[in-house]
């Protein structure tokens, strides 16, 4: 949706609701929609950056994260009631479900530099970090930095697999199994096809897509 107002410098609330509680919590606006609605008639907005996805069917826009891979699909199986129950530990509970997922082949070329062409199990785009709050899967995205944060995740085993799960959440530096990049341009190349996510809904399989920073992109009311 925000989207629709990427440099209109229409003044935007978010009424938390989806995915839009996602990007409230990582913004610090509040879940009450009365409380959220108050902001957005007093406060005067800031403005944000939005992640362009520039795909064969045309272009769509992600406030959160994007990406292609396994996220989604760990996101989509978290349990509700686990995650009141144990916290954080949902998650690792949720990836142990995929530990058999198959890498993909992916070109992956940041700006201007050398392409890196790795097996990957997912690359995370990120506007924003968190999936849930105190859970970062990229603890230095900021949606007001004009950069783009790259999470990209090459597995080869299920321990691989499962070491990988608990590293991202516990939001581990570089590894073995994880490499994190920044940029402001990112071209995705999977000759094999992947599914591709937008703020958590799979828009289809992809072979080629560009993800680009619109940097002060939306005027939204924080707190």
């Amino acid at each position: 949706v925000l989207g629709e107002f990427a440099d209109t410098g229409q003044k935007v609330a978010v009424l938390p609701s989806g995915t839009g509680n996602l990007l409230a919590k990582n913004l610090d606006i509040p879940l009450d929609v009365e409380q959220s609605l108050r902001l957005g008639l007093e406060k005067e907005p800031t403005a944000i950056d939005l992640i362009e996805v520039d795909l064969p069917d045309g272009v769509q826009f992600a406030a959160v994260l994007a990406g292609v891979g396994i996220d989604a699909n760990i996101m989509d199986d978290t349990d509700e009631g686990l995650k009141k129950a144990i916290g954080p530990a949902a998650y690792v509970v949720a990836g142990a479900r995929h530990l058999d997922a198959n890498p993909m082949q992916v070109r992956i070329t940041i700006d201007d530099e050398e392409p890196v062409e790795v097996n990957a199990s997912l690359v995370s785009i990120g506007n924003v970090g968190e999936i849930e709050k105190g859970v970062s899967i990229m603890p230095h995205a900021s949606a007001r930095d004009g950069k783009l944060d790259v999470l990209v995740a090459t597995p080869s085993t299920r321990l691989d697999m499962a070491q990988m799960i608990t590293d991202v959440l516990l939001e581990a530096n570089d590894g073995r199994n994880i490499a994190r990049y920044t940029g402001e341009r990112l071209r995705l190349e999977v000759p094999g096809g992947g599914a591709c996510q937008i703020d958590g809904d799979v828009v289809g399989d992809i072979t080629d897509a560009t993800f680009q920073v619109r940097p002060r992109a939306v005027q939204l009311v924080l707190p």
